[in-house]
């Protein structure tokens, strides 16, 4: 692959996934992914649970997402860490302070579906929730949250490149947290254009 917005659209198409998605979560990473790869890979969508089983049976070479927790057999090499904010409509109660999981209690929760990196640390933190719909899209999540459907946890990076009038607030009694990693089976040989893109990205966060 080759550097581009139009690559960083065409990436975004194969993994059913917003070109800002993809394009924020590389451009995170501070380093020229695409133009350093010339053997063409495939990416995967961020956190999923299915893209972690096919790095551990060797049918992925990488996964990049937000890892909460891998089965043995599979590593997960930490790039950033960044926090998740609460998004909300302006005007609503939460919208620009802070925020305790019991204030969530009564709140419609736009949750990402089960899988999803995102969705394993709410789950852990924030085990008892009121979900009013699963969204397998980050755009679309914070959408909804803009239009006072209802509030949305998603990382802050996100939120902050969001062009809608949102609110957000950050979380003041728990430790929620999205680590962005790519993860690698711990046997398995990786071709030779994955360990190009794995040593970018490793070069990357030194």
């Amino acid at each position: 692959m080759h550097g581009g917005g139009d690559k960083d659209g065409a990436a975004a198409r194969s993994l059913n996934l917003v070109q800002s998605a993809v394009s924020t979560s590389v451009a995170k990473l501070g380093t020229r992914l695409f133009d350093r790869t010339p053997t063409a890979l495939r990416l995967t969508p961020a956190g999923s649970a299915d893209n972690v089983a096919g790095v551990l049976d060797g049918s992925l070479d990488l996964a990049l997402g937000g890892f909460d927790s891998v089965p043995a057999g599979v590593v997960v090499e930490r790039l950033v860490e960044e926090p998740l904010v609460l998004v909300t409509a302006p005007g609503h109660p939460l919208a620009g302070g802070t925020f305790t999981a019991d204030d969530l209690a009564h709140e419609r929760i736009i949750d990402f579906p089960p899988g999803w990196g995102t969705r394993a640390v709410v789950d852990r933190v924030i085990p008892v929730r009121q979900s009013a719909i699963e969204v397998a899209d980050q755009e679309f999540t914070v959408q909804l949250a803009a239009s006072g459907f209802g509030v949305t946890l998603v990382p802050r990076s996100l939120a902050a490149s969001d062009r809608r009038p949102i609110a957000t607030a950050a979380c003041a009694d728990r430790g929620l947290h999205r680590y962005m990693g790519v993860a690698h089976g711990a046997t398995i040989t990786p071709t030779d254009a994955a360990r190009a893109v794995l040593d970018a990205l490793l070069e990357s966060r030194r």
